[in-house]
């Protein structure tokens, strides 16, 4: 009699049924924890957007700020406060590896 050594392998139904309970778990936490991450993501976005919206109006407003300061200054604002122009100057002219005084 030659028998061949062959073994079978036996999974009884309850570890079968626990095989599947446990993908299954897994799927489902998987599912909770990227329906969750998507949350997180949606909500941060909405609060980007309303802090950029917040930032843009805030330099807008700077801006205009600016442009206003900026139409009042003059040649004739600065003489009646006191302001000379400057007739000797002495500038610093940085290249690759020198550095020169200009006057």
């Amino acid at each position: 009699m030659n028998k061949s050594a062959t073994k079978a392998i036996i999974i009884p139904g309850h570890s079968m049924f626990s095989l599947l309970l446990g993908i299954g778990a897994i799927v489902m936490l998987s599912y909770l924890y990227f329906l969750a991450s998507s949350v997180v993501y949606v909500a941060s976005t909405k609060e980007i957007v309303s802090d950029m919206v917040a930032i843009q109006s805030s330099v807008s407003h700077l801006e205009g700020e600016y442009l206003q300061a900026s139409a009042l200054l003059s040649v004739e604002k600065a003489d009646e406060s006191g302001l000379q122009p400057i007739e000797n100057t002495h500038f610093v002219k940085t290249e690759a590896d020198t550095l020169t005084l200009l006057r």
